[in-house]
């Protein structure tokens, strides 16, 4: 399986990795390491933890990611949906549309966790309006016929973007279960932890795909390439990431 990582979310990557399948992933989990010591991921910075943790404890900033993280969640399963719709590539077309379900159920778990933690901002009309942002997929708008299948390159940076973004969510939702687990009254505290842990479980199945996609194509030849956008795409993530922490809450979707 190769040396253990370096880094701190190296590490962690490789165990969320390893409690799925012990598949090689040698050049995937190197390169992944590095552009972790080249540009360290904010997220996975003690300050970042004890800020996280310290905005925690107001709740209405809790409550307000939660609601950022069901809205971005269900737009984030649409724009997935479309972007699997004109793939050529039959397996990962599958496994992007198994995302997009997840991300869709995921901003349904995001709402029904708002109102298990804070059960006091239940009301019919917000309840409603949270709703509408997880998509129904089988009637989502997909792209025109005619739209063209996105080069090799661009697909290959799409997994990287994917990747990156995976690995930053499984750390915030680890971050994020404790603290709403504090928030949620006693009778639902099982219930809030089962269902983040859900999430998080499913983003390290995020990370398998995406990263599986990263090994074959630094086993065709494009190592070199990999290795370059996994640095800029995290540099560029880390710029994103401390500026969000001082914004209103949001989760970025995947540009694709």
């Amino acid at each position: 399986m190769g040396s253990e990582p370096h880094s701190f979310v190296g590490r962690l990557t490789a165990s969320a990795l390893g409690n799925i399948d012990q598949k090689d992933r040698n050049h995937y989990l190197s390169l992944m390491d590095d552009a972790f010591i080249a540009a360290p991921p904010v997220y996975g910075e003690k300050w970042f933890g004890d800020m996280f943790r310290t905005l925690g404890r107001n709740a209405d900033w809790v409550a307000s990611l939660m609601a950022s993280d069901s809205y971005m969640e269900g737009y984030s399963a649409g724009r997935l949906w479309q972007y699997a719709g004109v793939l050529d590539d039959a397996p990962l077309s599958q496994a992007m549309l198994r995302h997009a379900d997840d991300e869709a159920r995921h901003s349904r778990i995001f709402t029904k966790t708002l109102f298990k933690t804070f059960p006091s901002l239940e009301t019919p009309a917000l309840h409603d309006e949270l709703s509408r942002n997880a998509p129904d997929l089988a009637h989502h708008p997909s792209y025109p016929d005619d739209f063209p299948c996105p080069s090799e390159e661009e697909i290959l940076n799409s997994m990287i973007l994917i990747n990156l973004f995976e690995i930053k969510a499984l750390v915030l939702g680890k971050l994020m279960q404790p603290l709403a687990v504090a928030h949620a009254p006693e009778g639902n505290k099982r219930v809030v932890e089962r269902m983040l842990g859900a999430i998080v479980g499913d983003e390290a199945h995020h990370i398998r795909y995406s990263a599986d996609v990263i090994e074959q194509a630094c086993r065709q030849g494009h190592r070199d390439f990999v290795a370059t956008a996994l640095r800029d795409f995290q540099q560029t993530l880390n710029e994103v990431t401390a500026r969000e922490l001082h914004d209103e809450p949001t989760q970025d979707a995947y540009p694709l």
